[in-house]
């Protein structure tokens, strides 16, 4: 018995000392393991702008590089907060997948505020807007007086696949200021940092009750310092002008009208040479077959990255002012609203004929 007796405490000794192990066991991992107080599989709250404290809604404004049915992959702009937690946002489409997001589409993502650290890295989106900025802002400047150029293109449709239409600057220049940082407008517009889609937005906030026209649709919107015209014309011109703020639409007919049409002179570009005056750069250039060599000046924005020895394209836009067959004529009496590098060679080369 006294042996039995002894096996049974043996037991209950054992079985104690395992309860004991058992729950010191439990308290170490629940401790120092789960630590159930503080876990987040790994996410972040990460916001670029000031958090909605009723919504904690977050946000960021980005680039989509993938574009599927199902999700879009966002690249945050450089600026972002969030790009501390990575280069590469992934967002499922869910309710918002009846929109299209192609790839290189500026979007403003709002979120919940998690960050899922995978990489992708994945947010829930709230809402997804077609957006590049939050806040910008047309800055234009009346022309200086020693210019003679009137109507110069800032971008060509023929630049870009993002616009079926030109965009000119009329009577100045025009730059644009996107969250507090200035760019030339032709910067901003080829290097996707704004839209004219958002730039004409805005015009419709900003003057509902802008002048219209029955000529399919052309819209005036007087600013306190600029006007934006948008041609929207029954033969399907959809160009924008950007001009004074006592610019209006005749008086854009009227200057095409003195010289309804525009020619084409390729030259050779032997030199290139910076002016006094920032906005404008000298060439000096000559037609195939011709001797004729001349320096002529030219707005920098239309001879970005004009290579030495290479061949060019110039496009002109006729004035009431008679023009000759010479180099010194044509830039002297008539518009230059373009210049584009060509690869046609010798007899092959764009000489259109001066009209008479």
């Amino acid at each position: 018995m006294d042996k039995n007796k002894k096996i049974l405490v043996g037991i209950l000794i054992i079985a104690l000392i395992i309860v004991i192990g058992a729950a010191s066991a439990y308290i170490l991992i629940e401790r120092n393991v789960t630590n159930r107080a503080n876990l987040n599989f790994k996410t972040e709250n990460i916001s670029s702008s000031p958090v909605d404290t009723k919504t904690n809604e977050h946000s960021f404004f980005g680039k989509v590089i993938e574009s599927t049915a199902s999700y879009i992959i966002v690249e945050p702009n450089e600026n972002e907060e969030i790009r501390k937690s990575s280069d590469r946002i992934s967002i499922g489409l869910g309710e918002f997948n009846d929109a299209i997001y192609k790839v290189g589409t500026n979007v403003k993502i709002t979120y919940d505020g998690t960050v899922m650290e995978s990489y992708p890295a994945q947010v829930r989106a709230i809402k997804i807007e077609l957006k590049s900025a939050e806040n910008f802002e047309i800055l234009f400047y009346d022309k200086q007086p020693q210019s003679d150029i009137k109507v110069h293109k800032i971008v060509d449709k023929n630049e870009t696949d993002k616009y079926n239409y030109d965009v000119y600057g009329y009577d100045g220049s025009v730059n644009i200021r996107i969250d507090g940082k200035d760019y030339s407008l032709r910067e901003a517009l080829l290097q996707n940092k704004i839209t004219m889609e958002e730039i004409i937005a805005k015009a419709n906030k900003d003057i509902p009750n802008a002048i219209s026209y029955d000529d399919g649709g052309s819209i005036e919107y007087h600013y306190e310092n600029y006007t934006i015209i948008k041609f929207h014309t029954i033969d399907g011109n959809r160009d924008v002008y950007i001009g004074t703020k006592d610019l209006k639409l005749n008086d854009i007919n009227i200057n095409e009208n003195t010289g309804n049409s525009t020619f084409i002179k390729t030259y050779n570009v032997l030199n290139v040479a910076d002016s006094n005056d920032e906005s404008y750069i000298y060439l000096t250039i000559r037609q195939f077959q011709e001797e004729e060599v001349k320096t002529v000046k030219v707005q920098r924005s239309l001879a970005n990255n004009i290579e030495i020895s290479k061949d060019y394209e110039f496009t002109f836009k006729y004035t009431d002012k008679k023009v000759e067959e010479n180099i010194e004529s044509i830039f002297t009496n008539t518009t230059l609203v373009s210049i584009k590098k060509t690869d046609k060679q010798g007899l092959e080369q764009i000489q259109d004929l001066i009209r008479e």
